[in-house]
């Protein structure tokens, strides 16, 4: 049987709430992936951070992780979106906030 690729959902606080931004696969190396895959496991909820109703198999966690996302620009959600490292709390770029991890699918 072949698996799904793992993807995150990704959201940003728009002030009122969380708001969907897009999926982006999950491209970490081997430890940094076992980290991440870890504090999902430790965040897990069965509360959704956000409505989205085409949403199937997931897996909801706290919206507490954030990662720095590599993707192609130019339209409403981000494109062809990659998972690179996880940021550390405190750590920006730019001075901009990056967006948050709120769920795993599989």
């Amino acid at each position: 049987m072949r698996r799904r690729a793992l993807r995150a959902l990704l959201a940003h606080n728009d002030g009122t709430g969380l708001i969907y931004a897009g999926a982006a696969f999950i491209a970490l190396g081997n430890d940094v992936r076992t980290e991440f895959l870890a504090e999902v496991e430790r965040l897990t909820t069965s509360r959704p951070a956000f409505k989205f109703s085409r949403l199937t198999h997931v897996k909801w966690c706290q919206p507490k992780l954030t990662v720095r996302v590599k993707y192609l620009a130019g339209s409403k959600t981000p494109r062809h979106a990659t998972v690179r490292t996880l940021a550390r709390p405190g750590a920006r770029k730019g001075g901009r906030e990056r967006d948050e991890i709120i769920t795993t699918r599989y």
